[in-house]
């Protein structure tokens, strides 16, 4: 039988959940997109921005989205849209190679895999949508991968077209991670704009780039944090903590609070390299 949970009072509730996730990646170029790289000036390699890099830089935007920005409002409806992009465009490819793999009727084609895959760790934290959205993506790309280097060795594609197909897959997930450099917090809210204030007409460049609907704060994305002004931001803290909830509401939370980002990413050092 059962025993009963014993509350210490009518109020008392479940702890906060903590958990995360495991990517099982198999290709080096997959894992550079995670802990991205320096430029090599001499050996001509441009700068990559991983998986890291934009989640510090995301958890900047999402504050400034949760205080009323519309300028940070903007740069999320591009950074899902730029998923979205990404996303058909790695799984039609994915679609493509695969049924090369298959279009032998009596010949078996085994994705090659590594012998000794990395393991890369996240767990909960702000901006968890937007991140796990980037780890579907880094999934489908590492499969993807996977499968032209299988085509390449099988000798159902040649060497360049699939090297193309996996610096184009590359540079889809990379428009994605590096969109939020190209923001820049401006302080500004919609208040500020409806006042035409100092702040309003300093962030003007900004604002003049953003859709009136946006401006006008009509159109969010679909993960954009909850809005917190100074007036609700007091509520929405007795709310929250009058409230039951299996996690924390990662969307509330006021700018200047405690650093919630990624709060970890551990990758698991393979002992070889991937199969090429």
């Amino acid at each position: 039988m059962t025993e009963p949970v014993i509350y210490r009072t009518l109020t008392d509730g479940p702890g906060t959940l903590h958990g995360g996730a495991s990517l099982i990646l198999h290709t080096r170029q997959a894992l550079d997109l995670v802990k991205g790289s320096s430029e090599n000036v001499a050996r001509g390699i441009p700068r990559v921005t991983g998986l890291i890099a934009f989640s510090r830089r995301l958890r900047v935007v999402l504050q400034a989205a949760a205080a009323d920005d519309p300028t940070a409002d903007w740069m999320l409806i591009r950074i899902e849209e730029a998923v979205g992009v990404a996303r058909e465009h790695i799984i039609k490819a994915l679609e493509q190679v695969e049924q090369l793999l298959t279009s032998k009727r009596n010949v078996v084609v085994t994705l090659r895999q590594s012998s000794a895959p990395v393991k890369v760790d996240f767990s909960f934290g702000m901006g968890s949508p937007y991140i796990y959205q980037i780890v579907y993506l880094l999934e489908d790309y590492d499969r993807l991968t996977a499968a032209l280097l299988t085509a390449k060795h099988v000798a159902l594609m040649a060497a360049d077209a699939a090297s193309h197909s996996i610096r184009d897959g590359k540079h889809y997930i990379r428009r994605v991670l590096e969109l939020p450099s190209q923001w820049s917090y401006q302080s500004v809210s919609r208040e500020d704009i409806r006042q035409n204030n100092q702040r309003a007409i300093r962030a003007m460049k900004w604002l003049a780039e953003v859709p009136q609907e946006v401006l006008e704060g009509t159109r969010r994305a679909e993960f954009a944090p909850r809005i917190i002004t100074a007036a609700t931001a007091e509520t929405s803290k007795q709310d929250t903590a009058a409230t039951t909830m299996d996690e924390p509401d990662e969307e509330m939370f006021p700018v200047g609070t405690e650093e919630r980002d990624m709060k970890s990413v551990k990758v698991d050092k393979p002992t070889h390299r991937e199969s090429r």
